[in-house]
């Protein structure tokens, strides 16, 4: 059986940028929460960067998982973390557009939109699009 060994360059590679890149990450989450009160933070929608933010420091730290001689449990795990990770990550941004698009419609003249997508809406689109990856991979056929 053929696995990526700690040894290999590909996985010194891996070993090397992943947690730098997680590094990065969290780095920005602070900053983030440091001047929170801003306006430039507050208008970037302060919860959704931060919750994107993470969920791409657990996709830095994923291809960890893949190297090494798998096992039963880093199979399962790194399949499913992966996708649930990237789930997350892509709901994130996905809230973050729809945001971007409905305070464009706002401005249009006669709009009935305005206030109805705030913070719990944008909540939900992330919760259920990450509960559908959760579902495909943790029972749904």
């Amino acid at each position: 059986m053929k696995y990526l060994s700690y040894h290999e360059p590909m996985g010194i590679a891996l070993t090397v940028v992943s947690p730098m890149g997680a590094v990065l990450s969290l780095s920005t989450v602070s900053i983030f929460l440091y001047h929170r009160e801003t306006p430039v933070i507050k208008a970037s929608n302060f919860d959704l960067s931060c919750l994107l933010l993470f969920s791409l420091f657990l996709c830095f730290l994923c291809p960890l998982t893949f190297i090494g001689r798998p096992t039963v449990w880093t199979c399962m795990l790194r399949h499913t973390a992966f996708g649930v990770t990237f789930a997350l990550c892509m709901s994130c941004v996905l809230g973050k557009t729809i945001v971007v698009v409905m305070a464009f419609k706002v401005t249009l003249p006669g709009s009935i939109v305005s206030g109805k997508f705030g913070p719990a809406q944008q909540r939900q689109i992330v919760c259920s699009c990450t509960l559908v990856q959760v579902y495909a991979f943790c029972g749904g056929d």
